[in-house]
């Protein structure tokens, strides 16, 4: 059970990257639409 913590913050760093690039994606999904929007009128 030693290694427990190593494991939990490999877990909590690789979800937390995730969630990172999962955040970064939506903005720039969302900035991709506006700017299309834009264009399109």
């Amino acid at each position: 059970m030693s290694h427990a913590g190593y494991v939990l913050g490999a877990w909590g760093v690789t979800l937390a990257a995730v969630g990172v690039y999962a955040a970064a994606l939506v903005a720039r999904g969302r900035r991709l639409l506006r700017r299309a929007r834009q264009h399109g009128e």
